[in-house]
């Protein structure tokens, strides 16, 4: 990340840390991060205080927009939705399904041909 403190409180990392992808960072740096997310949960009881994100990015395209990130938003609201989330949600033909949906389509679909099968035997 090249500006870290555009995204996050100076005092919500520890001294020094930058954020890199994980698998550019050694072990000993991610766990100093999490500690010190760690302690400042246990000596505050406000989120805020203990770590957020100022702001996020709207895709992982290097030329992405930097957006005020949303919290205690709703899910469905335009606020809550980056620009890409918002293009995806209007270019969908039909809503999305209820997670396991495909089970209960499948489901279904063998109820109704047990019930053809009875109906056939009757």
């Amino acid at each position: 990340m090249g500006n870290d403190r555009l995204f996050v409180n100076i005092e919500h990392v520890p001294i020094g840390f930058r954020f890199q992808h994980p698998r550019d960072m050694q072990k000993a740096e991610i766990l100093e991060f999490l500690n010190h997310v760690l302690m400042r949960q246990e000596k505050y009881s406000s989120l805020d205080q203990v770590f957020k994100f100022n702001k996020i990015t709207s895709s992982r395209k290097k030329n992405s927009n930097i957006i005020d990130s949303q919290y205690n938003a709703p899910v469905d609201t335009p606020e809550a939705m980056t620009q890409g989330e918002k293009h995806k949600k209007q270019s969908k033909k039909k809503d999305p399904q209820p997670p396991g949906h495909d089970r209960y389509r499948l489901e279904t679909q063998a109820q109704e041909l047990i019930n053809q099968q009875i109906q056939n035997e009757i």
